[in-house]
Formats: C-alpha cells, structure tokens, sequence
C-alpha cells in the first residue's frame, strides 16, 4: 500500500498542477488584449498628445526641465506622475506614443493582477477554483475599452485605477505592518496625481480602515485612521492648489445638473452599462439591469454580515465607480451620452461590475439568491464581451486607418494647410511647430518617411 506520505505528495502536486494550468488560462485574454494592441496602434501623437510631454522634450533634451515641465495640469487632473513616465520614456528612447501605450497596458495587466489578488482573499473552495476568475480576466480587458488601449493618454487613468486599487489592497494589511499603511498612502499619492479620480483613493482607504479593515487594537487602529486623514487632508489641499481653475466652453456645474435630472439619470445608467455596450440605448438598459443586480447583492452581503477577507474591497469597488461618476455629471453631462458611452471611461467602470460579481461568489453558498443574481450578471458579461469583440475590432481597425492617414498629413505638414492637420489636433496652429521639432529629433511618426508603420 502507498504510504499516506506519497498520496500527500500527490494530491500536493495535482493541486500544484491544476493551479499552473488555471493560471495559463487566465493569463490568454491578457495575450489576445496585447496582440489587439500591437495589430492596432499607431505611432501617432494625437490629440491631447500634443500637449502632454511634446511642449517639455526641448527642455528634457538641454537638460533644463524645470519643475513647472513635471508638475503639468491636464483638465481637472494633475498628472505628475504620468508625466515623469511620459519623459523618461523619452529620454531613454527617444519621443514615441507606442511606448506609453504599452506601459500603458503593463498598468492595466497590473491593476487586474491586483483584482486577483482580492479574488483569491476569498479563498473558494475546490482545486479549478482559480477558473472563477476567468469571466474577471476576459472582461476586465475586453476591447471594449478600445480608446484606453490604442491612446498613450490613457496611461493617465491606467496609472490612476492600479494605483487606488493598490492603496485599498495595502489599507486590507495595514494592520499588519507600518509598511503596509506607507505602501497605502503613497501609492494614494501616486494616484491622486496621476488623474483626478485618483483622490477617491483616500475616501475609499479611510471607509476601509475605519470600516472594513479587520479588527485590531482600538489605539493602533485610531493611530491609523488619524494618520490617514491627516495624509488625504494634506494631499487633497495639495491637489487643489496645484491646479488653477479649469475652464470649459460649456454649461457646468451642479445648478446645470439640477436642472437636468432626466440627463442626469440617462448620462448615469449609461455610464453603467458602457463596459456591456457600445450602443447608447443598450447601455442605458445594461446599466439599469446592472444597477438592479449591484444594488440586491449589496444588500445580501450586508444583511449576511460578511467579513471575509475578500469582502471589503469587492464592496468598496461599487461606490468608487459610483463616486468617478461625480465628476462627470458636474462638468461633462452637457456633452451629452456620447460622452458617458465613451470607451475611455470602460477600464474605470469595469471594477464596478468586477466588485458585484466577488460579492455574489462569497454569497453563493449564504443564500439561494445569489445564485440568480450571478446567473443574470453572467449572462452581462456574456453579452457584453460578445459585444466588446465585435464592436473594438471595428473600432481599431478604424483607429489604424484614421491614425494612419493622419499621419501621412502630419509628416508632410509643410505641404498643407494648417485646417488639413485637425485630424491630430483640434487647433492644428497650435502644434506646427512641434512637429517641426519632432521632424528635426526624427522622434515618433517622422521616424519613418514612406508612409508605413
């Protein structure tokens, strides 16, 4: 008879082997994302490009970047840290838009990385139970998000999302360690200047170490929170006075919004549904059935008073999504649902319906209920991803072909009116001379003169 030594060591490896194998499967939407990026993008400066790190690369080249170079407002956002990634980039290799498109991803595959680690807080039984992850991993880098992962821009909010996410896993740890809680406020930091919604890290980190943490001594746990709102109380003021007033060419605020409710509600349940489609009006039906969905399984984790580990930030990932979606009704509602379908905002908004689905698997075996709601936000994500194929690969095959032919303009620039160049930039004036920079350091687009990328 085999010793009960050997049969261990059996059942060890078998469970050793079943987790490598889950881990290849999850990691393939992750390789199909990436060949989707390098089949698609474009090296193009585009649009907000040309105000983000082109204006610096004179002063980056002469070695007379100054603080004002770094510390550069972008809309309502103060995008420090994306800027330092922007101008290293540049200085190692020279001004391109594909890198920080890749580090771009790099962020998004680390931000997904850190939403399995707070899957496997929830420690689900059975030896395939990493596959759970599975429908996390093929939506959360569904081509849906088409614009974040084509435009280097988007390394804004990639940069913003992995770092707010990293500040509520170390706050689910700050107990432990001091290490921890520094990990937490500094990576809030990183966040809160990487994108304006990436202040919402510190109202998110103070709910959960106040809230939702695990209990620990009443003094260290005081000590915490204390210093933790002292840090978001210094960032925030930092924030604010970092950045002078932004003004827009529209109606605004939150009279304008009063006064719209109808808009409001629309612009919202679109804002919801955009991660499940591309179409305005099946995004308003999504988001409400999504809403419906989050709102039940919000309250079953209450009511059943779950504190397991893998809990508290699939909750706290609901209202981020929903407080990201402030901002927006106070100052972009008038644009309209073409705005709130954007694929920009789908990595961001993603994390909501990632937040439910961890809830209703720690309540599968609480309550029969969960059972139907997570069949119903299956069949979201189901639908949803069919439609983010469809829809993304029109959507870069677009992009490629626009950029492209965009390109061939800007290169010849001289040749054309400055009207013909709106395809880069909405005030094509404002940009001619930083082509002819980029001409001259044969950086980025003008690294090739036949046309082909």
């Amino acid at each position: 008879m085999r010793s009960s030594l050997s049969v261990a060591d059996d059942a060890h490896s078998a469970k050793r082997l079943s987790a490598a194998a889950s881990l290849i499967v999850l990691s393939l939407p992750l390789f199909v994302t990436f060949l989707y990026v390098r089949a698609f993008s474009v090296e193009m400066p585009f649009m907000d490009d040309w105000d983000i790190a082109i204006p610096q690369l004179a002063h980056l080249e002469t070695g007379t970047l100054r603080w004002s170079d770094i510390n550069v407002q972008h809309n309502e956002s103060v995008i420090l840290f994306p800027q330092l990634v922007y101008l290293a980039a540049a200085r190692l290799a020279g001004y391109q838009v594909l890198g920080p498109i890749y580090i771009s991803f790099a962020f998004l595959c680390g931000s997904l990385s850190v939403l399995f680690l707070f899957f496997r807080r929830l420690r689900l039984p059975g030896r395939w139970s990493l596959l759970w992850f599975l429908p996390v991993s093929v939506f959360f880098m569904s081509w849906r998000q088409s614009e974040g992962l084509l435009w280097s821009t988007h390394l804004l909010n990639t940069t913003a999302l992995f770092f707010t996410l990293l500040t509520l896993y170390c706050c689910l740890d700050a107990h432990r360690s001091r290490l921890h809680f520094a990990a937490a406020a500094a990576s809030a930091g990183i966040a809160s200047f990487s994108m304006a919604s990436g202040v919402l890290s510190w109202p998110i980190g103070w709910i959960c170490l106040a809230l939702l943490a695990p209990p620990a001594a009443p003094r260290s746990r005081l000590w915490r929170i204390a210093a933790w709102s002292l840090l978001g109380g210094l960032c925030v003021t930092c924030f604010l006075l970092d950045r002078p007033a932004h003004s827009i060419g529209w109606q605004a605020g939150l009279s304008y919004a009063r006064s719209h409710l109808g808009t409001v509600g629309r612009y919202s349940l679109i804002y919801l549904g955009s991660p499940f489609s591309h179409d305005p009006d099946w995004a308003v039906l999504a988001g409400a059935a999504f809403l419906a969905i989050a709102v039940f399984s919000v309250y079953l984790t209450v009511a059943k008073g779950l504190r397991q580990d893998g809990v508290p930030p699939a909750v706290l990932l609901i209202p981020y999504v929903l407080m990201a979606l402030g901002p927006l009704l106070l100052f972009r509602l008038q644009l309209g649902s073409g705005e709130a379908i954007s694929s920009r905002y789908v990595t961001l908004v993603s994390v909501g319906p990632v937040g439910v689905y961890f809830c209703l698997l720690a309540l599968l075996r609480k309550t029969p209920a969960a059972r139907y709601l997570l069949v119903a936000l299956a069949a979201l994500f189901v639908l949803g991803t069919l439609d983010s194929y469809v829809s993304g690969l029109e959507d870069g095959r677009q992009n490629r072909m626009d950029l492209i032919q965009c390109a061939a303009l800007v290169r010849d620039f001289r040749q054309h009116a400055p009207e013909d160049l709106d395809c880069a930039y909405p005030e094509p004036e404002a940009i001619l001379g930083r082509a002819a920079y980029l001409e001259r350091r044969h950086w980025s687009l003008f690294q090739w003169r036949n046309g082909h990328q």
